[in-house]
């Protein structure tokens, strides 16, 4: 009995130490599909039509079917959309009135809950071809982990006090 016990706490801390090794590279997966959805949704107006749908369909690809969209942002957007063909669509709607967009993110932290869920924090700056201007705005991300690819369940801005 023993050594079933001892064998089981070892496989089990061997489980630990290997997901936390790998950790890294899981961080590295988060990110890349993070940076698949900032491209997906910055364009430069030069695209076809073709193209845009390709590009929405890459973002559609990065995001879990029940995706939770909520957003506050200084001086411009507000609201929520539900589900991955509604941000699909929104994204198509949004290319069609914007001529331009550049998203960029800025200190993107990753963390994990667990081995299959992950918190990315980050700054979002865009630009556009309209004067106005868009405030840098903080983001949180909940992602999960299904049969190895990660998928974005939330995104949510942080409200900041200039914003409350």
């Amino acid at each position: 009995m023993k050594k079933i016990t001892a064998f089981g706490s070892f496989l089990g801390l061997a489980v630990v130490l290997l997901w936390y090794a790998n950790r890294d590279g899981e961080s590295a997966r988060v990110k890349r599909v993070v940076e698949e959805a900032r491209s997906a949704v910055s364009w430069d107006g030069s695209e076809t039509a073709l193209q845009q749908i390709a590009a929405a369909g890459r973002l559609a690809g990065c995001l879990s079917k029940d995706v939770e969209v909520k957003v506050d942002v200084l001086g411009g957007l507000s609201g929520g959309l539900s589900g991955a063909d509604e941000v699909k669509g929104a994204v198509l709607a949004a290319r069609q009135h914007i001529p331009r967009l550049e998203v960029q993110f800025l200190d993107l932290t990753v963390s994990f809950t667990d081995p299959t869920h992950a918190k990315v924090e980050l700054t979002a700056n865009a630009t556009t071809d309209k004067p106005k201007e868009i405030n840098p705005q903080e983001f949180v991300l909940l992602l999960h982990k299904n049969e190895g690819h990660w998928y974005i369940d939330r995104v949510e801005t942080i409200r900041t006090l200039q914003s409350q």
